[in-house]
């Protein structure tokens, strides 16, 4: 935790003239847990979560997808100082995309690509609404190995057929070409898939998943923890370059 009355009160001081603002997937949740233990207070920030929020759509050829328009709505009146935190992709890693292969026999490859395109095209919708400060987290890995055993899952997430090893490398693929674009836009990007992954297994950690085996979320404090370490990295200031008191 940051200490209130601690003498480095940049991150505080910074965030009670600002806001942070979530917007993505139900994944947000493990946020709920980090938020607390790397700082911020109830009122220094809001969520705007949307269950299987997705880019790529399912069913919009041009890929518009319901969450852009709550996004849109969520935004209207907030503060255009406030940084924004996105993070979205499971759905479209673990599913849309998939989905769209299966249906229109489109290469993932190219799934890919317009799923990129279209959340790059939210980060410019918003700068060009007025919001400049964006942080773009990495999209959380696969958890459950075979979609049929999901119990959370709607039917046709559940008829997905790649293995968790597409599943995985179309994720960490997605996050690393997430990655490169945030740096090229000078945006930060904070991930947590390298510490979700078990170098032996090639899957999520065992205490990093649900204790319900049909649970696609991670376990929450496990995840909560990890995106904590990674929120205060980004808030916190470095005092090296500061002058003695």
């Amino acid at each position: 935790m940051i200490d209130l009355n601690s003498k480095r009160r940049g991150p505080i001081e910074n965030l009670v003239h600002s806001q942070l603002l979530l917007l993505g997937d139900s994944h947000l949740g493990a946020f709920r847990q980090a938020l607390p233990q790397a700082g911020f207070l109830a009122w220094q920030y809001q969520i705007c979560e949307l269950r299987d929020a997705t880019l790529l759509g399912l069913r919009n050829p041009a890929g518009v997808t319901p969450a852009l328009g709550a996004f849109r709505r969520f935004l209207a009146d907030k503060n255009r100082a406030a940084t924004v935190l996105l993070q979205l992709g499971e759905a479209d890693c673990g599913f849309a995309m998939w989905h769209r292969v299966r249906k229109f026999n489109e290469p993932i490859a190219d799934q890919l690509r317009m799923v990129i395109a279209a959340y790059l095209s939210l980060i410019h919708e918003l700068r060009r609404g007025g919001f400049i400060d964006i942080v773009v987290t990495g999209a959380v890995p696969p958890v459950i190995a075979d979609p049929a055993l999901a119990t959370h899952f709607p039917e046709e997430r559940r008829e997905i057929t790649a293995s968790y090893g597409e599943r995985l490398k179309l994720t960490l693929d997605h996050n690393r070409l997430l990655q490169a674009h945030a740096r090229d836009l000078g945006l930060r990007y904070i991930d947590i898939s390298s510490e979700l992954i078990d170098p032996a297994t090639k899957a999520v950690r065992i205490e990093c998943r649900s204790a319900d085996p049909g649970d696609h979320y991670l376990d929450s404090l496990a995840a909560g923890a990890l995106w904590a370490g990674k929120l205060r990295g980004l808030f916190e200031v470095d005092n090296r370059r500061r002058p003695a008191a």
